[in-house]
Protein backbone atom coordinates (compact mmCIF):
# COMPACT_ATOMS: atom_id res chain seq x y z
CA UNK A 1 0.00 0.00 0.00
CA UNK A 2 1.27 3.60 -0.62
CA UNK A 3 1.95 5.87 1.82
CA UNK A 4 -1.74 7.94 0.27
CA UNK A 5 -3.69 4.45 1.42
CA UNK A 6 -4.11 3.42 -1.84
CA UNK A 7 -2.80 0.18 -3.98
CA UNK A 8 -0.19 1.29 -6.40
CA UNK A 9 -0.80 1.30 -9.90
CA UNK A 10 1.12 -0.46 -12.34
CA UNK A 11 1.72 0.38 -15.76
CA UNK A 12 -0.78 -0.50 -19.12
CA UNK A 13 -0.48 -1.74 -22.32
CA UNK A 14 3.04 -2.72 -21.64
CA UNK A 15 5.10 -3.79 -24.66
CA UNK A 16 8.88 -4.87 -24.96
CA UNK A 17 11.30 -4.50 -27.35
CA UNK A 18 14.56 -6.11 -28.89
CA UNK A 19 16.01 -3.86 -30.99
CA UNK A 20 19.15 -3.13 -33.21
CA UNK A 21 19.99 0.20 -34.58
CA UNK A 22 22.88 1.76 -36.87
CA UNK A 23 22.99 4.74 -39.49
CA UNK A 24 23.68 2.20 -42.41
CA UNK A 25 21.34 -1.19 -40.65
CA UNK A 26 20.16 -3.39 -43.63
CA UNK A 27 17.08 -4.92 -41.46
CA UNK A 28 16.89 -8.02 -44.18
CA UNK A 29 20.59 -8.60 -43.16
CA UNK A 30 19.74 -8.71 -39.46
CA UNK A 31 16.98 -11.20 -40.08
CA UNK A 32 18.82 -13.00 -41.89
CA UNK A 33 21.75 -13.10 -39.06
CA UNK A 34 19.55 -13.57 -36.58
CA UNK A 35 17.24 -15.87 -37.92
CA UNK A 36 14.64 -14.53 -36.09
CA UNK A 37 11.05 -12.61 -37.60
CA UNK A 38 10.84 -8.96 -36.61
CA UNK A 39 7.98 -7.10 -35.76
CA UNK A 40 8.75 -3.94 -37.75
CA UNK A 41 11.98 -3.01 -39.51
CA UNK A 42 13.55 0.63 -41.06
CA UNK A 43 15.67 1.46 -43.63
CA UNK A 44 18.09 4.27 -42.86
CA UNK A 45 16.73 7.58 -43.63
CA UNK A 46 14.36 10.33 -42.90
CA UNK A 47 11.38 8.90 -40.68
CA UNK A 48 8.03 10.22 -43.04
CA UNK A 49 6.22 10.61 -39.58
CA UNK A 50 9.29 12.72 -38.10
CA UNK A 51 11.28 14.00 -40.72
CA UNK A 52 14.14 15.42 -38.02
CA UNK A 53 14.08 12.52 -35.66
CA UNK A 54 15.76 9.58 -35.82
CA UNK A 55 17.01 8.32 -39.10
CA UNK A 56 19.12 5.19 -38.14
CA UNK A 57 17.75 2.16 -39.59
CA UNK A 58 16.48 -0.37 -37.14
CA UNK A 59 15.08 -4.00 -36.53
CA UNK A 60 12.47 -4.51 -33.83
CA UNK A 61 11.17 -7.92 -32.37
CA UNK A 62 8.10 -6.42 -30.02
CA UNK A 63 6.17 -8.51 -27.30
CA UNK A 64 2.74 -6.07 -26.82
CA UNK A 65 -0.65 -6.66 -25.36
CA UNK A 66 -1.57 -8.90 -28.87
CA UNK A 67 1.02 -11.06 -27.60
CA UNK A 68 -0.30 -10.88 -23.39
CA UNK A 69 -1.19 -8.27 -21.39
CA UNK A 70 0.53 -9.77 -18.81
CA UNK A 71 4.27 -7.53 -18.32
CA UNK A 72 6.21 -10.74 -17.54
CA UNK A 73 5.15 -12.52 -20.43
CA UNK A 74 6.14 -9.94 -22.74
CA UNK A 75 9.53 -9.80 -20.98
CA UNK A 76 9.87 -13.23 -21.07
CA UNK A 77 9.22 -13.80 -24.69
CA UNK A 78 11.64 -11.22 -25.59
CA UNK A 79 14.25 -12.01 -23.33
CA UNK A 80 14.30 -16.04 -24.62
CA UNK A 81 14.52 -14.56 -28.36
CA UNK A 82 17.61 -12.30 -27.47
CA UNK A 83 19.16 -15.22 -25.50
CA UNK A 84 18.59 -17.68 -27.89
CA UNK A 85 21.20 -15.25 -30.07
CA UNK A 86 23.29 -14.16 -27.69
CA UNK A 87 26.26 -14.95 -30.48
CA UNK A 88 24.51 -13.13 -33.38
CA UNK A 89 23.81 -10.02 -31.20
CA UNK A 90 27.46 -9.83 -29.99
CA UNK A 91 28.33 -10.02 -33.72
CA UNK A 92 25.87 -6.93 -34.31
CA UNK A 93 26.90 -5.36 -31.24
CA UNK A 94 31.19 -5.75 -32.68
CA UNK A 95 29.85 -4.24 -36.19
CA UNK A 96 28.72 -0.72 -34.69
CA UNK A 97 25.26 -1.87 -34.00
CA UNK A 98 23.40 -0.34 -31.05
CA UNK A 99 21.64 -3.13 -29.59
CA UNK A 100 19.15 -2.60 -26.46
CA UNK A 101 15.71 -3.68 -25.04
CA UNK A 102 13.34 -1.51 -24.63
CA UNK A 103 9.91 -1.25 -22.51
CA UNK A 104 7.57 0.83 -23.14
CA UNK A 105 3.92 1.80 -21.10
CA UNK A 106 1.37 4.11 -19.71
CA UNK A 107 2.35 5.30 -16.47
CA UNK A 108 1.00 7.78 -13.61
CA UNK A 109 3.06 9.76 -10.92
CA UNK A 110 2.60 6.74 -8.72
CA UNK A 111 2.35 3.79 -11.04
CA UNK A 112 5.09 1.08 -10.33
CA UNK A 113 6.21 -1.51 -12.71
CA UNK A 114 7.86 -4.46 -11.02
CA UNK A 115 10.93 -6.77 -12.51
CA UNK A 116 11.65 -9.96 -10.48
CA UNK A 117 15.40 -10.82 -9.46
CA UNK A 118 15.32 -13.32 -11.96
CA UNK A 119 14.40 -10.84 -14.90
CA UNK A 120 16.88 -8.52 -13.55
CA UNK A 121 19.74 -11.33 -13.82
CA UNK A 122 18.60 -12.41 -17.45
CA UNK A 123 18.92 -8.68 -18.65
CA UNK A 124 22.28 -8.34 -16.88
CA UNK A 125 23.00 -11.62 -18.07
CA UNK A 126 22.70 -10.29 -21.75
CA UNK A 127 24.79 -7.29 -21.25
CA UNK A 128 22.97 -4.87 -23.30
CA UNK A 129 21.42 -2.00 -22.13
CA UNK A 130 17.65 -1.47 -20.85
CA UNK A 131 15.94 1.87 -22.02
CA UNK A 132 12.84 2.34 -19.71
CA UNK A 133 10.12 4.60 -21.60
CA UNK A 134 7.07 5.10 -19.67
CA UNK A 135 4.73 7.93 -21.35
CA UNK A 136 2.64 9.58 -19.08
CA UNK A 137 0.40 11.30 -21.19
CA UNK A 138 -3.96 11.22 -19.73
CA UNK A 139 -5.78 7.55 -21.33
Amino acid sequence: MSIDGHEPRTWVLTDVSLVIKSPDLAPDAVTRQLALTPTNTRQPGPDRWDPDGDSDGQWRMQSDEHTSRVFSEQLAAILTAAESKRKEILSLEASGCEVFLAVHGYSSNDAILNFSSEEIKRISDLNIPLEIQPSLSDR
